[in-house]
C-alpha cells in the first residue's frame, strides 16, 4: 500500500513541475512578445516623431532666411504681420495671432 502511494506522489509531483514549467515556458514567451511588440511601436513613434521634426525645421529654416529689416509674414486673410509667437505646424501652416487663421508658408 505504501508502495501505491508513493508511485501516485511522484506521479503528481512529476505532473506538477511539468505544469509549471510549461506555464514559466509560456509566461516568458508572452512577456518577450509583448516586449519585442513594445520596442517595435516605440520605435516607429520615434520614426514618426523624426519626420514630423524635420518638416517643422524645413519651416523654420525657411523662415530664418528672411532678412531682418523684412516683415516676417503676412496673414493672407486679414493682412496683420506674423511674428513669432504664432503656432507653426510641420506642414507649414501658421496661425494669425489676430484673426485665428492658418495659411501656408509655403505659397
Amino acid at each position: 500500500m505504501n508502495a501505491i502511494l508513493i508511485i501516485l506522489a511522484v506521479a503528481f509531483g512529476i505532473a506538477f513541475l511539468f505544469i509549471l514549467g510549461s506555464s514559466l515556458l509560456t509566461s516568458a514567451w508572452v512577456f518577450r512578445m509583448f516586449s519585442r511588440t513594445a520596442k517595435q511601436m516605440e520605435a516607429q513613434m520615434e520614426d514618426a516623431a523624426g519626420s514630423e521634426n524635420s518638416e517643422r525645421g524645413r519651416a523654420f529654416d525657411l523662415i530664418a532666411k528672411i532678412p531682418q529689416n523684412q516683415e516676417a509674414w503676412k496673414c493672407s486673410n486679414c493682412g496683420a504681420i506674423v511674428d513669432s509667437t504664432a503656432e507653426l505646424t510641420a506642414s507649414g501652416k501658421v496661425k494669425c495671432n489676430y484673426c485665428n487663421s492658418w495659411s501656408s508658408i509655403y505659397q
